[in-house]
């Protein structure tokens, strides 16, 4: 099977909402604990949030390159 390469744009923004959807489903209603919404009705993470989106990225990531997807930038490395 051939390896995929993504522009660091779509891979980036694959895996996050990915990463997110899957924090959501872990943490149920407690999701709310940790997301700030702005005035605009702009979404950001707690400090902690953030540590747990990391950590469900990292994983997301692992996953993706374990099916030979990856972002263009590590295409040339």
């Amino acid at each position: 099977m051939d390896n995929i390469y993504l522009s660091a744009d779509e891979y980036i923004e694959y895996s996050s909402e990915l990463a997110d959807d899957l924090m959501l489903k872990k943490l149920g209603k407690e999701y709310e604990r940790y997301v700030h919404y702005d005035v605009d009705g702009n979404s950001s993470y707690t400090e902690e949030g953030q540590d747990i989106f990391i950590n469900i990225l990292d994983a997301v990531e692992l996953c993706l390159s374990d099916v030979g997807i990856y972002s263009k930038e590590v295409q040339d490395v």
